[in-house]
């Protein structure tokens, strides 16, 4: 069969039709082997929804606190609280040897939580104190400085306005069974109460404060007797994330020496 030169360009034109929507298809194809927008983008989502153990120190209201969390509130060498800082929501934490002692509202409860629970297992807790003023804290780090030194008492006592008393977060323990073991490391770390408090306190949002071998960290020596409220999910993270780990490790903040 013949063209004429008109059949011959419209069979040509039909050919370059033909291949052009030939390439068409395949490169639509090609499109489809790799990765949709919509994928990409859940892909990206699922990353930036992955959690990291990112911790911010935030200067809120002349307070320091861990991502801004009110129960991580921070007090150390490194860290000084406001000026006169007293907790709005102070409540008295229960009988204490030195009489009335107080904590903020949900440290108290759920000092009460554990002390029951202590309880039902025969163990009755026991603490000598809690919130202390910046004033007070005043008159006991100087009365610790005339019986020793400036250098004795920064190991073991804070400065007014650095203590983690003046939190309303923290309690200093005795032991009933053993008052000979009254604010010594070890002897108190062996008592019933101590050792109750060492394998439970997590579970009721409180941590050791001040671990054993960790003073340059914490910029004071090792306190078995004192715990510090945290909340209970903040406690659970310090308690899984190792032995004896500080607070500071844990969400990286400076502790160590006064900044002079």
């Amino acid at each position: 069969m013949k063209f004429g030169k008109t059949e011959k360009i419209l069979a040509i034109a039909c050919i370059i039709v033909s291949l052009m929507i030939g390439c068409g298809y395949v490169i639509d194809n090609n499109k489809s082997t790799t990765t949709s927008p919509e994928t990409s983008n859940n892909a990206s989502s699922t990353i930036e929804e992955t959690p990291t153990n990112t911790y911010e120190l935030q200067l809120i209201d002349g307070n320091y606190y861990v991502n801004g969390d009110e129960y991580l509130i921070v007090a150390n060498k490194s860290h000084k609280l406001a000026d006169g800082y007293e907790p709005s929501d102070l409540v008295e934490a229960g009988e204490c040897s030195t009489g009335a002692c107080y904590m903020r509202k949900e440290a108290a409860s759920a000092y009460q939580s554990m002390k029951e629970d202590a309880l039902n297992e025969g163990i009755t807790l026991y603490f000598t104190s809690a919130y202390r003023s910046e004033s007070y804290q005043n008159t006991l780090y100087n009365n610790y400085v005339a019986n020793s030194s400036i250098e004795a008492a920064d190991t073991f006592s804070s400065r007014p306005g650095y203590s983690d008393h003046q939190t309303g977060l923290a309690l200093d323990f005795i032991s009933l069974t053993d008052r000979n073991s009254d604010f010594d490391e070890e002897k108190f770390f062996h008592t019933v109460e101590g050792q109750w408090l060492y394998n439970n306190a997590y579970k009721y949002g409180f941590i050791l404060r001040y671990p054993e071998g960790k003073e340059k960290i914490t910029g004071y020596q090792y306190e078995s007797w004192h715990y510090r409220y945290v909340g209970i999910d903040n406690a659970l993270l310090v308690h899984n994330a190792g032995s004896n780990m500080s607070l500071e490790e844990v969400f990286n903040f400076s502790g160590g020496d006064y900044v002079e």
